[in-house]
């Protein structure tokens, strides 16, 4: 892993956030969290399957708000075609 940072003006507050910003989105953190005690094949096993139920879940949510902007936005296009026109 390498992180480089650039400071101006030397403002060493700012680069230290933008270094924690990144090494948090790394996962820098939870890896040595994960790493500090021992564990279990199962319990790695139950993790990985929780994580994934989460993904598909957050991408099914996803799917489901995407389907409901269509179908909303269809709906609409429909209602603006069958409108009589009231110039006639």
């Amino acid at each position: 892993m390498k992180i480089s940072i650039k400071k101006y003006n030397n403002d060493v507050s700012k680069a230290y956030k933008i270094m924690m910003r990144k090494l948090n989105a790394d996962g820098y953190y939870a890896d040595a969290k994960r790493g500090s005690y021992y564990i279990s094949k199962s319990e790695k096993l139950r993790e990985a399957k929780k994580a994934g139920r989460a993904r598909y879940k957050k991408a099914e949510a996803k799917r489901q708000a995407l389907l409901e902007k269509l179908e909303k936005k269809a709906s609409y296009s429909k209602k603006q075609k069958n409108r009589p026109n009231p110039k006639s």
